[in-house]
């Protein structure tokens, strides 16, 4: 799109505005509102500083300046012809090219069909080369591409308009625009025009008759100029600003239908808007907005508040906690000592069992040495049948004796071993 552009600097306000009516395009008046406002918006702040020339603190053009961030589409392009700025229509004309080629973007035109705008630039460089764009004629030329929304008029709300134009607008301005809207409006009230006049605010305001449009028919201009001043009704021989505000909102296309005759002047009333950039504060939102926040606010505070009690609620029980864990790192650190003290016993035991198991194993040797010492005399006896039997039976009392005496020994051992081990238990 950037390469797109550089190629339009000569582009026509009547090939661009054919170029949207081939495409059945429109676009809202706000677009070129706010690309005049950007493009005259250094040159404004300048002539604001400047007192030289009219302009400046006390210069006869400075309150009117002032409005600049609220100025209507036809008063921004008056500017635009006073600022005679070579500088400023180029700038201009290429940010609204542009914004307007982004506007057909959207809209789906393809980028390919806007290269035929490249063709008719080119073609008018071939007819004027380097000559300035009348910018009077590029933005009449482009008039019928731009609409107002409903309840708009020359790119300001209803509201608006009636504001900036009676405040800084003129009476010249005001036929201008409605010129420009296709409005017809009396420049002066002869007879048959204040009549014209007189019925058509009738019917604006809803108590019109036929009878009464005759009965005003047969009046002289001075009674009906009389019944036009008792109605309210504009009855001089020219419309004042506030009667040509009205004349046009109650007859412009986009305005008349949700029209409303102003109850009162104080619907002209209006303060002087920011400068340009810098968005006016909705003093009743920002109170809103506070309210909201410092209610969030003492929520969170309340919220805070709860977390740091259930916070020392969970302090104290963690403190309980740790001094029970600290009661059971100390039990556990005794259990230790006895469990240490404990398997140094069993070590110890262990050690006694190895030397009660080798007099056991010593004992059962001995035994068995005895079995086999007493299979050695069972055997001999038969040999020794020789022996009286007096010595048999000494034989046999010296080994029953000497059977009872291992068996006490053997006893006598285990009880020690016994008591031992129940020792160190």
């Amino acid at each position: 799109m950037k390469e797109l552009l550089q190629k339009l600097t000569f582009l026509n306000g009547k090939d661009l505005a054919d170029f949207f009516k081939k495409f059945k395009l429109k676009a809202p008046k706000a677009l070129r509102v706010d690309v005049l406002r950007e493009a005259m918006a250094p040159k404004v702040e300048e002539q604001l500083a400047n007192t030289a020339g009219g302009f400046g603190i006390g210069g006869q053009n400075n309150y009117r300046l002032l409005w600049f961030a609220k100025l209507s589409e036809h008063q921004l392009e008056k500017y635009l012809s006073v600022f005679d700025d070579p500088e400023i229509d180029n700038k201009y004309h290429n940010l609204l090219v542009e914004k307007m080629l982004a506007y057909a973007a959207e809209k789906k035109v393809k980028k390919a069909d806007m290269e035929e705008l490249v063709a008719a630039s080119e073609d008018n460089y071939r007819r004027v080369g380097n000559a300035r764009l009348d910018m009077e004629e590029f933005n009449n030329s482009l008039d019928a591409v731009f609409y107002d929304e409903k309840n708009c008029c020359d790119g300001l709300t209803v509201s608006d308009f009636r504001g900036v134009l009676f405040n800084v607008g003129t009476r010249e301005e005001l036929f201008e625009i409605a010129e420009k809207y296709g409005i017809k409006v009396p420049n002066r009230l002869n007879k048959d025009e204040l009549l014209a006049y007189c019925v058509r605010q009738m019917k604006i305001e809803k108590y019109y008759t036929e009878e009464a449009e005759a009965a005003l028919a047969e009046m002289t201009a001075k009674d009906l100029r009389e019944w036009a001043k008792n109605h309210n009704i504009q009855s001089g021989s020219q419309l004042n600003k506030k009667d040509l505000i009205e004349y046009i909102l109650s007859d412009y296309s986009k305005t008349k239908e949700d029209y409303e005759v102003p109850k009162d002047d104080s619907v002209y009333e209006m303060a002087i808007p920011l400068p340009y950039g810098q968005e006016e504060v909705d003093v009743e939102a920002l109170e809103a907005k506070i309210a909201e926040l410092m209610a969030e606010k003492e929520k969170l505070e309340n919220e805070v508040d709860k977390k740091n009690r259930e916070a020392n609620r969970q302090k104290k029980k963690i403190d309980s906690q740790d001094k029970e864990i600290a009661r059971l790192l100390a039990l556990i650190g005794d259990k230790e000592k006895e469990y240490e003290e404990l398997k140094a016993k069993k070590a110890a035991a262990k050690e006694v069992d190895k030397g009660q198991d080798k007099a056991i194993e010593k004992l059962e040797k001995e035994i068995k040495e005895l079995q086999a010492e007493l299979a050695v005399l069972k055997a001999q006896e038969g040999e020794e049948r020789e022996l009286s039997e007096e010595e048999v039976k000494e034989n046999k009392r010296n080994f029953v004796l000497d059977i009872i005496w291992l068996v006490f020994f053997v006893l006598v051992l285990a009880f020690l071993v016994y008591a031992i081990f129940t020792m160190l238990q």
